[in-house]
């Protein structure tokens, strides 16, 4: 129940902290933070409504809007680039898991 609690009660507010990080880059590469935020939001609620109407796994949808050697597959090396959003999201799960065991067992924060 507690990976469960993780994903899918934690999830959102990872979700929220990602559109927030790419709002934050928008801003940071010159875009007004109005527009990065519009931007950020309107992608997402996008790609969210792709995923879930597609019988593609993300992955796959992933590899479909990126072109050998352009913009997309240079930011994806970033984030694949020794498994870093990967191990960065197990981490974060595992943290949300292990802290939901904590208190189950009345452990104080």
């Amino acid at each position: 129940m507690d990976a469960v609690t993780a994903l899918a009660g934690s999830g959102p507010a990872f979700v929220y902290r990602f559109i927030d990080a790419l709002t934050h880059g928008g801003a940071a590469m010159g875009l007004p933070p109005t527009v990065a935020a519009r931007m950020a939001l309107a992608m997402a609620e996008g790609a969210v409504a792709l995923a879930a109407a597609s019988p593609e796994s993300p992955a796959n949808l992933a590899a479909r809007v990126t072109s050998a050697g352009g913009t997309t597959a240079a930011g994806l090396a970033v984030l694949d680039h020794e498994n870093a959003l990967q191990g960065l999201i197990e981490e974060t799960l595992r943290a949300a898991r292990d802290r939901g065991a904590e208190l189950a067992k009345g452990e104080p924060s």
